[in-house]
Order: structure tokens, then sequence, then C-alpha cells
């Protein structure tokens, strides 16, 4: 009996022994496993783990694929030096960052790198970005590529060279492309109230035509204004992008600053013209699309054909994600978020 016992502990010690060998065979074997799987596989993300403000979505319909691209920290020595695309097939995952605008080969010693947009058009990818020398008026620059990808080259302003500008969007209208952009409220000349003016382009986009340059509306014009403005926090004017419904009527996105229950909140809001043209009155909505602390947005369909709005929330850093509601342009007159 005793010695029944004995061979049994040993053949159990030596299953035990057996067993965990094997384990660790396995387990060095599935590590190998893991390793290789992941060499050249991009990693996908969540749209809502990505930090990115001012977003932007180019729906790619040839490839079926949609590119992210916005104010980003980008680069792990500094903040904003540059701008990334990420792609996706689905709007939810995501790989990237790709580089495609990189500050520190400009040759001068930059500052913002904002909001950028890429547009298509006669077979180029035209990329408007506010960035430029640190010190100097903040202006939208244009860059082209033959592929969104890249690689982009300089091809001029969007804005005019002597007024604090940003957040150019590219507008086409009778055959003539206009930027739409905002003139800061940062110019004391302005009295604290930011602007949204257009400029006729270019026909190749090297540039604006600056007798064209003219105001469209004030951010004092919304009914959504804040309290009390003044050096600290005027009334801005952010993120333009243009947009026209079912119904051939001409609307324009833009965020500002309102004050609810005592606290400056930014908004994503819409002005329509009248006339379905640039140069109609801008009848400013009675209720933003997006009022809890988020806004830049823009309008793009999906590539099932779904209406969506796009934009960034909450504005509050380093929290900012990518926000995607459908749009519902049902309504004469009137955008809705459903």
């Amino acid at each position: 009996m005793v010695k029944m016992k004995k061979l049994l502990m040993l053949l159990s010690f030596m299953s035990v022994v057996i067993l965990t060998s094997c384990n660790q065979m396995n387990s060095t074997q599935s590590e190998q496993t893991t390793t290789n799987q992941n060499e050249g596989i991009e990693v996908l993300m969540r749209l809502n783990s990505i930090h990115i403000r001012d977003s932007f979505i180019f729906v790619d319909r040839e490839n079926n694929t949609y590119y992210l691209t916005g104010t980003a920290e980008n680069k792990e020595s500094s903040n904003n030096l540059g701008f990334v695309l990420y792609k996706s097939d689905d709007l939810t995952y995501w790989t990237g960052p790709i580089s495609i605008i990189e500050g520190d080969s400009l040759g001068y010693e930059p500052q913002d790198f904002w909001a950028p947009e890429i547009h298509y058009y006669n077979d180029k990818y035209y990329l408007f970005g506010t960035f430029g020398p640190k010190g100097e008026y903040r202006r939208t620059q244009i860059w082209s590529a033959p592929h969104i990808e890249g690689p982009y080259q300089y091809e001029g302003l969007a804005t005019p060279e002597n007024m604090g500008s940003l957040d150019a969007t590219l507008y086409e209208e009778d055959g003539k492309l206009w930027s739409i952009y905002c003139y800061e409220w940062l110019e004391p000349k302005n009295n604290w109230d930011g602007q949204i003016r257009a400029v006729e382009l270019k026909s190749d986009l090297s540039g604006i035509k600056p007798e064209t340059d003219h105001l469209l509306f004030k951010g004092s014009d919304s009914p959504h204004k804040i309290d009390n403005p003044g050096p600290g926090l005027g009334y801005i004017t952010d993120g333009t992008y243009m947009f026209r419904n079912r119904y051939d009527e001409l609307f324009m996105l833009w965020s500002t600053f309102t004050t609810v229950r005592g606290q400056n909140r930014y908004i994503l809001t819409y002005a329509k013209s009248d006339n379905g043209k640039l140069d109609g009155n801008w009848i400013q909505a009675e209720t933003p699309l997006y009022d809890v602390n988020g806004g830049h947005g823009i309008i793009f369909e999906a590539l099932d054909g779904t209406l969506k709005v796009s934009f960034h929330a909450p504005n509050t850093s380093p929290y900012e994600k990518t926000i995607i509601y459908n749009l519902d342009d049902s309504t004469r007159g009137i955008l809705k978020l459903k």
C-alpha cells in the first residue's frame, strides 16, 4: 500500500512538471506568434481614443476610405507642429497617424498648426490650414498634393496678409472659388468682435484676389453671443463650413461662445443665406446645432449615403474627441442633429 502511494505521488509530480513545461512552451510560442502577427500590421484605434480638435473628415469614395485630420498633438517633442491623417473604412476604427506636413521642414519657426481641411479640386488635393512663422499674423495657407497622403507643396495664402485670420474653408459658386474665413476677434480695431468674411481665390488656388474681400457677418450678430464681452473674451467667430441642403438652400456652420448659467460655453451654430447665394443676408439660427461645449463642425455624406456632421467635444484640453451625428436637413431653413 505504501509503495502504491509513493508511485501515485511520483506520477502526480511528473504530470505537474510535464504540464508546466508544456504551458511554458505554449506561452513562448504564443508570445512569438503575437509578435510575428503584429509585424507590419497597423494598430486599430477607436475614434473616441484619438485626441483631436477641429475635426475634418474627407470621404474618399474611389477607395471606400475616410480620412480624419484636425488640430492634434502629433509629435512627442512639441505640440501641434504639423498635420497628420488617420484612415478608416467604417468611421469607428482608425489607423495612423500619417504625417503630411511637418513643422521642422518649413525653414522657419512655426506656430499654431490649426484646423486643417482637405478639398479635392481639378485632380489635386488642397489643404487649407492655419499656421505660419511665429510672431506674425495668423493666416490660412494653401498646400496641394497629387494624393491625399502627400507630398504637399505650398501654393499661397487663403486669407489677407495684413489681418489676423484663421479657419478658412473652400467654397465654389457660379464658377468662382472663395475662401470663407474668420477675422479674429483678438484684433483691437474690431472692438473684440470677430468677423466672418469672404475673399475670392485665384482660379489655380495660388492665392487670393484682395480687392474682393468683404464682410458676411459679425460675431455679435449671433443671438447666442456671450454676455459682457471685452479684451478677455470677445464675440468669437470660429470654424466656418459651407453646406447646401436638399432644397438648394445655402448654410454656413460656424462656432462661437455663449453664456449658459453664468458660464461661457463653446457651441456649434449656423447661418442661412436668404437668397441661397454668398451675397445674401445671413440669417442666424435661433437654435444651435450643439450647445454642450463642443463645435468647429463640418457636414459630409458617408459612404452609405447618410448625411453626417462631425465636430470636437468637449472644448476642454486634453479631452477633445471627434463626435459624429446624423444630420437632418428635411425641414426648409433648419438643420438638426438626429
